[in-house]
């Protein structure tokens, strides 16, 4: 007999009412507020604190059904979440999670998309409720308490499960909010349970799926917290142009962003030595890393630079580099076969093809490495492109031809034959132009194609000639 979950969502939503005939009984409704916290895209004036205005879920369990557990609730909230998101990163223990029988969540067409996101929220803070209940740890952290002074004893081999799912909702949680408190709670708990798997629990569950849960999980989380930080202060200086002055707001690289960024990467490398880390498995993480360094990198990218910075975005670009070698290397053909893995490769190798070129001056061996890495990621792109269906007009076609027309253009600039160069920069100028048609939204490419001496307008199929 299926068990399904008829969800209805609104704001402020009243209590369906119990049927008649007595078949079914009605969880009681959950309110939860963020304590104050608020995401962007909030509002709502007379929201006090929750993260978009308040709702109601009403759960319909049929009689000799048990509630839905912390888990289902969770599976719940990120099926919901990709549905609205075409969100598809890997959250590492999430295809492990199992369900007595399939639940249903339907949300109605004609729902705006901020009540859809309102249902994917609720759902979480339900998921995080029933967690809480369960492990006796608090979602967020009591001011600077550490979650080993209020945890008594270490997970076991019969609650690992709990505490890595609870640690992997609160990170999926504060990903898609953003909001940090919650990712810092997910790196408190990872790090209690890879302390357990280091320790006196490695003999009992330190070569299971448990160990690479906890060492990936750790891994996200905590390049996680660097992009939401990253975003944040990004959205600041952006909404300051008073702040804008590179001179005044040049970025120091802290030590703690370098020492966070290093455990990201020992945890990472922790997991791809798991036993349990073969093959298209060990493909997918090293894949899944390369991408989280490649979003990293690109978020320093808009930071007044410093000598250090600048060196550590090159580094975080070799790592995901490296990462998606690994993968090829693991598992022939998975970069390859991949339009995903295949897109990171060649964004990371424009980045980095770009960065050495604007460090020339400098290094007089950059110019050569620049060059390398601007013609493999030309081939790649065009591959990508020809991938891509003619007719296809989204937002990932217009990034992916935005990419090849800056690393053509990137190309132009550094290529040693003038004709070639010529062709390079002429074919840059077509891909950006075709990108601002399909994204005419996309001010930044406006703005470089008019200071290029080329047509801003969206709708020119062609870049008018300059004169030489």
């Amino acid at each position: 007999m299926d068990s399904t979950v008829p969800i209805a969502a609104a704001p402020k939503a009243k209590r369906s009412q119990a049927e008649s005939n007595g078949t079914e009984t009605e969880q009681a409704n959950k309110r939860l507020k963020h304590g104050g916290q608020h995401v962007p895209s909030c509002s709502d004036a007379s929201c006090e604190g929750c993260s978009a205005g308040e709702i109601d879920i009403d759960l319909k369990i049929k009689i000799g059904d048990a509630p839905p557990s912390a888990a289902e609730l969770y599976k719940l909230a990120m099926e919901e979440r990709d549905a609205i998101t075409g969100h598809s990163a890997s959250s590492g223990i999430t295809s492990m999670l199992e369900r007595r029988d399939p639940m249903v969540v339907t949300m109605s067409d004609s729902m705006e998309a901020e009540e859809k996101r309102k249902v994917v929220i609720k759902l979480f803070e339900m998921a995080i409720e029933k967690f809480e209940e369960g492990t006796g740890i608090s979602s967020r952290r009591n001011g600077s308490e550490s979650l080993e002074s209020t945890v008594t004893q270490e997970p076991t081999s019969a609650n690992l499960t709990s505490w890595l799912m609870f640690a992997q909702c609160l990170l999926d949680f504060g990903c898609y909010l953003p909001l940090d408190v919650y990712i810092e709670r997910s790196i408190d708990l990872f790090n209690v349970c890879v302390s357990a798997i280091e320790g006196k629990g490695s003999a009992t569950f330190g070569k299971t799926w448990g160990a690479t849960a906890a060492y990936f999980g750790l891994g996200r989380a905590s390049m996680e917290l660097l992009r939401v930080r990253y975003t944040k202060m990004i959205e600041e200086e952006d909404d300051d142009e008073d702040e804008a002055n590179d001179e005044t707001d040049e970025h120091v690289l802290p030590q703690s962003e370098l020492d966070l960024v290093s455990k990201a990467k020992h945890a990472i490398n922790k997991g791809l030595t798991s036993p349990s880390v073969k093959g298209e498995s060990h493909a997918i993480q090293s894949i899944a890393a390369a991408r989280l360094f490649r979003e990293y990198a690109v978020l320093q990218r808009h930071r007044p630079r410093t000598r250090r910075s600048f060196n550590h975005m090159i580094d975080s670009l070799r790592t995901a580099l490296a990462y998606i070698e690994r993968a090829g290397a693991e598992k022939p053909g998975s970069v390859t076969m991949s339009f995903h893995a295949h897109e990171i490769h060649a964004a990371c190798l424009y980045y980095l093809a770009d960065l050495l070129h604007k460090s020339m001056e400098e290094d007089e061996n950059a110019l050569d490495e620049a060059l390398k890495c601007a013609k493999a990621a030309e081939q790649l792109f065009e591959q990508l492109v020809s991938e891509m269906s003619k007719n296809r007009r989204d937002r990932q076609s217009a990034e992916i031809l935005e990419l090849r027309g800056q690393n053509l253009i990137v190309l132009g600039s550094i290529e040693p034959d003038e004709d070639s160069a010529v062709t390079y920069f002429d074919e840059g100028v077509r891909c950006l132009t075709e990108s601002l048609e399909i994204n005419p939204d996309n001010e930044g490419i406006r703005e470089q194609l008019l200071q290029m001496g080329e047509s801003g307008d969206a709708g020119d199929t062609g870049a008018e000639d300059s004169e030489a």
